[in-house]
């Protein structure tokens, strides 16, 4: 169930205390619907899109390299991995789970004999769990502590590449599956990205993507030199058109700004602010627009699609 004011979040068993009474509005705005066909559309936004783009002053130099760091370790923050879990995202290891099985992966073996690449492996949660479903498993993430976290995270048995989404090192149609969960938001060239998924891909291969979207309407955020998932988020409607372009069948939906708003919440009982949580995505320093609002514009979506058959 969303709401569009959040007065409680159950997770786990537990109903959180209302974000109300932690923040003065509620954290992030949802999509009240769950979309499971690509032919079903989010519900309809009224403003009209814009984009703020605030000058070099905006931000002195220091405190932008200050946020730069603070995004760029967001992942090694305690309160974050706490916040998070072992797989480093909202929705962590069940939202993985549940798209395997879209994808017609959710027996333990259905991925014997099939290749699986996880781009932006992270600490290596999703290797592992590929691992258990039986794929050959490759990750590539351009972080090298990260590749080591994988690394132990999958005894060693997969093969880590250090390298980015937009220039894979991976040859042409060698992979059945690619995963890319919260890595598109901070991609440099989004259609770049999808374009290297879809060669690595072979025919007939899946790919899952599960990462932040900008809503209709809602600005961007550009603030010189600064990179984060705020600035990166697509909107829905764009995100599709890429997949679209670059050759890609859409199959499935789905809406989870849930898993978003949950883990802020925990980030917040963790002795996070409000504003730190901006901080921590790369904005709400200096002036501009507050973190609260520029939080609200975020949501959360899982998209699977295939490469047609040769």
């Amino acid at each position: 169930m969303f709401f569009e004011n959040v007065l409680g979040v159950e997770y786990s068993g537990i109903l959180l205390p209302r974000l109300r009474d932690i923040a003065p509005v509620h954290l992030l705005r949802h999509v009240p619907v769950e979309v499971r066909n690509c032919g079903m559309e989010h519900a309809a936004r009224q403003q009209t899109p814009s984009v703020t783009t605030y000058p070099e002053s905006w931000v002195a130099q220091e405190e932008a390299d200050a946020v730069k760091d603070r995004n760029d370790n967001l992942y090694q923050q305690p309160l974050f991995r706490e916040a998070a879990g072992a797989a480093l995202r909202p929705g962590g290891r069940e939202l993985t789970v549940h798209a395997l099985a879209l994808c017609g992966f959710e027996q333990e073996s259905s991925g014997e004999g099939k290749c699986a690449l996880d781009v932006g492996c992270g600490a290596g949660a999703t290797l592992a769990l590929l691992q258990e479903r039986g794929f050959c498993v490759t990750g590539v993430d351009p972080d090298a502590a990260m590749l080591e976290e994988s690394r132990s995270a999958t005894r060693g048995l997969v093969q880590l590449l250090r390298g980015h989404a937009e220039a894979l090192p991976l040859p042409d149609a060698s992979q059945d599956l690619v995963l890319c969960e919260c890595v598109l938001s901070l991609c440099s060239a989004l259609r770049q990205a999808v374009s290297e998924c879809f060669r690595v891909l072979a025919p007939g291969g899946h790919i899952v993507l599960a990462d932040v979207i900008r809503y209709d309407g809602c600005p961007a955020v550009r603030v010189p030199g600064l990179r984060s998932c705020l600035s990166g988020a697509p909107t829905l409607p764009r995100l599709r058109e890429t997949l679209i372009r670059e050759g890609f069948r859409l199959e499935y939906e789905e809406a989870h700004d849930r898993a978003l708003t949950e883990l802020g919440a925990r980030l917040i009982l963790g002795g996070e602010s409000l504003d730190g949580l901006g901080r921590w995505l790369g904005f709400g320093c200096g002036g501009g627009p507050s973190s609260r609002d520029l939080l609200r514009s975020l949501g959360y979506v899982l998209l699977t699609a295939r490469k047609e058959d040769a």
